[in-house]
């Protein structure tokens, strides 16, 4: 995990050129799901944040809870945990929704998720991915109606290729 935490701290600063600006305020809850090794949850979780993973390597899941953060293997774990009755300020993850079997159905269960004005937080594949034109027709259908407590603040922000969308939930 620590040679993935230092392989990815690019990445990492990448993203917090845009998240920063994003983030609740301190001691806000944030949910990071396909959190891998963490790299982006523990430098919030030093800074205040009540940060929660989500990761099904198993490796990865042991060094986060190790490390003394809250790291489950499934979305429907969390769901039976008392800690997502409390909801999210922020939910996060990176390259996850394109690679699931139904990205509306993997949206749609987080929204429940997230405090009144949380904000879901995601990175789709590069633009140069083949497969894009098909991500994009899919996360539409997101905006489109299937998600209607969903108020999307910015369609697509391009940071070197990569798709970042924004949404908000609103009562």
């Amino acid at each position: 995990p620590e040679v993935h935490i230092a392989t990815n701290e690019t990445q990492r600063k990448r993203r917090m050129k845009y998240l920063e600006p994003l983030l609740p305020s301190a001691e806000s809850r944030i949910l990071d799901v396909g959190c891998s090794s963490g790299f982006m949850l523990f430098p919030l979780a030093q800074r205040g944040y009540e940060c929660v993973g989500i990761e099904p390597t198993v490796s990865f899941a042991d060094y986060l809870r190790s490390r003394g953060l809250t790291c489950l293997d499934s979305m429907t774990s969390l769901k039976q945990e008392k800690l997502a009755k409390k909801g999210f300020d922020l939910i996060m993850h990176f390259f996850v929704a394109d690679q699931t079997a139904d990205a509306v159905e993997f949206i749609n269960e987080q929204i429940p998720l997230l405090k009144p004005g949380g904000k879901i937080i995601f990175e789709i594949c590069s633009t140069n991915d083949p497969m894009i034109s098909l991500q994009i027709r899919i996360l539409r259908q997101v905006y489109m109606g299937n998600c209607s407590k969903l108020f999307f603040l910015a369609e697509i922000f391009s940071f070197n290729d990569e798709r970042i969308w924004i949404a908000v939930r609103h009562n």
